[in-house]
């Protein structure tokens, strides 16, 4: 399940390189290089826009509310059945992939190129095109991780926020990075710590 999961994600990078090709839609500027100035930016972009994320989500797995905790049992239960022989190192790779992965696929793709259509240019200067293409995209990742109605707004809100922080740093790797940090420490904190003791960590 381990592998099916990081190959899934990274299937997702390889649907996201070939819609670009055929959109046309280029992320030369988008992804700099580890040598370029912008790039060590990009990634302090991706680590502090995870911080709020994740204060977010430890407020909502300390909140008394049903559907909450329904999400949080199944995704704890998945986590004991499937991945009951993860490491950290596992979790880590899995994170990874799918920020790449669905942050090239819904960032990359769909949020760039519905900002770019002409039903989306709305207001002075298709002003609001960014808006429309963050919500729309964000309608579509929801949908993608649709647990439940709960779960579909939680996933909506977070894609959301993913796409301001694309916008306003202008590259892919902050919103990638910002994505892979959150999954990371979530699931490590669901299976390790969440309600209750710590658990021993493989960490092998």
């Amino acid at each position: 399940m381990i592998q099916a999961t990081i190959i899934f994600e990274f299937c997702l990078a390889i649907l996201a390189v070939v819609l670009a090709h055929l959109l046309g839609l280029s992320w030369q500027d988008q992804l700099p290089g580890w040598s370029e100035a912008s790039f060590g930016a990009a990634w302090t972009w991706g680590v502090i826009s995870a911080l709020p994320l994740l204060g977010v989500f430890l407020l909502l797995d300390r909140v008394p509310v049903a559907a909450l905790r329904e999400i949080r049992d199944w995704l704890q239960q998945m986590l004991t059945e499937h991945f009951a022989e993860a490491t950290v190192s596992s979790f880590l790779w899995i994170a990874i992939a799918a920020g790449v992965g669905e942050e090239l696929l819904f960032r990359g793709v769909c949020q760039r190129w519905l900002a770019t259509i002409q039903g989306f240019q709305i207001g002075p200067d298709g002003r609001y095109a960014p808006v429309l293409a963050i919500l729309t995209t964000s309608l579509l990742f929801g949908f993608a991780h649709m647990l439940s109605w709960t779960y579909f707004w939680l996933a909506f809100a977070a894609s959301v926020y993913f796409g301001v922080v694309h916008v306003l740093s202008d590259n892919l790797w902050s919103p990638i990075l910002a994505h892979a940090c959150y999954d990371f420490v979530a699931l490590v904190y669901l299976r390790y710590w969440s309600d209750g003791a710590p658990m021993q960590i493989n960490s092998s």
